[in-house]
């Protein structure tokens, strides 16, 4: 996603959740969780994933979900390329898509007027032997 324009990896968009700014203020951004525990099935593994989108501005925050979104649409049929993270290569898994799982839905108002979003998603891919 970095590559694609949605933010340097660290900076606004993040594994986990997003970190404070130097002044204790939660961080506008993305941030990548998953949900639940990996899947297996004939196979193939799954995991589910959450994209939450924050910011302080609304309107912002609901069209960077959206772009996600359509992100995951357009890209489903695509393999993707890992980052090098430890333990989860293009050379360990292979054939990883991201399919988009539900639309864009209001999570709410955080006490930093912080308005978030979330766009669910699971990442399918199978182990390299």
């Amino acid at each position: 996603m970095s590559d694609d324009g949605f933010g340097t990896v660290n900076a606004d968009l993040q594994m986990g959740v997003l970190p404070l700014d130097s002044n204790g203020k939660p961080r506008n951004g993305i941030a990548v969780t998953a949900r639940g525990s990996d899947e297996t099935h004939r196979g193939s593994h799954s995991q589910n994933v959450d994209f939450y989108v924050r910011n302080i501005n609304p309107l912002t925050a609901s069209n960077k979900a959206q772009e996600i979104l359509e992100y995951l649409k357009a890209s489903y049929a695509d393999i993707c390329t890992l980052p090098p993270l430890s333990g989860y290569t293009t050379e360990s898994f292979g054939n990883v898509t991201i399919e988009p799982t539900s639309s864009v839905e209001f999570v709410g108002v955080d006490e930093n007027c912080g308005h978030s979003f979330v766009v669910s998603g699971v990442i399918r891919y199978k182990p390299i032997n």
